[in-house]
């Protein structure tokens, strides 16, 4: 075994980096998987699979696959944001504007942000004319963009946000 660099297990699967792109791994070592990706992103632990989501980039494109190599939907995007819920949207970057996806391709909320983070708790954070602010997953405003920054949410309904005040923590589950 000869890797430039490997992934921690998750789902019964790990990839590894070699001279000629990713493979994937099972837990006896061998490698059950060329998927061909170029680049995949890791989510803030170095995982490359979140939720049974593998962000694979391929001809400059990135693609959804499951945490086996195999593609999960055909939607190809120019970017996705690691996905921070199992079941959650996920965010989608396609020229300069982002919208929301399911795991499955199918666009639920139309590209129209300058930036966004993927759905947690049924909220997601949304940057437009330079501010960010929530919404819901009928891509509804919850919080009007107001912030010069603003977290995912977390399990307890909680964001972390900054503007002219400082950084303040925002509780939006108060806002169902």
């Amino acid at each position: 075994m000869n890797y430039k660099r490997t992934f921690a297990f998750r789902d019964g699967y790990a990839m590894a980096e070699t001279e000629n792109g990713f493979v994937i791994l099972d837990k006896e070592l061998n490698e059950v998987a060329t998927p061909g990706f170029t680049d995949v992103d890791r989510d803030p632990y170095g995982f490359s699979s979140t939720y049974g989501i593998i962000l694979g980039y391929h001809d400059g494109q990135a693609k959804l696959y499951a945490s086996d190599g195999s593609l999960l939907c055909g939607f190809t995007a120019d970017e996705f944001q690691v996905p921070q819920e199992p079941d959650g949207l996920i965010a989608f970057r396609e020229k300069e504007k982002w919208g929301f996806v399911t795991r499955e391709g199918t666009v639920v909320i139309e590209p129209r942000f300058e930036q966004a983070r993927s759905f947690s708790e049924g909220y997601a954070a949304v940057k437009q004319d330079g501010k960010w602010g929530y919404i819901d997953s009928s891509g509804a405003d919850i919080i009007p963009p107001t912030f010069d920054e603003a977290s995912s949410v977390s399990k307890e309904g909680t964001a972390l946000v900054k503007n002219h005040a400082g950084t303040n923590l925002l509780k939006l589950k108060c806002y169902d």
